[in-house]
């Protein structure tokens, strides 16, 4: 769980970075500004939802799996 948030926060800060890098290359260097104080909390919570998108992806997939039958490999 540890490394897997870990994961989601290097993600993120990729995001961060490409999402800085147009909007400076685009509107400039006092947009970057106002983007990141009035956006900031957007990148403190991205973390916490990609993880809930990959646990609500692998429960959509387990379901699926199982109103087809398929069973689980066992861990």
């Amino acid at each position: 769980m540890i490394q897997k948030m870990k994961n989601n926060v290097l993600l993120t800060l990729v995001l961060l970075v490409i999402a800085i890098a147009y909007v400076w290359y685009t509107d400039g260097m006092e947009e970057v500004k106002i983007f990141l104080t009035e956006y900031w909390w957007v990148w403190i919570l991205m973390p916490f939802a990609l993880r809930f998108y990959a646990w609500f992806r692998n429960l959509k997939r387990k379901a699926f799996n199982v109103g087809a039958g398929i069973k689980e490999p066992e861990k």
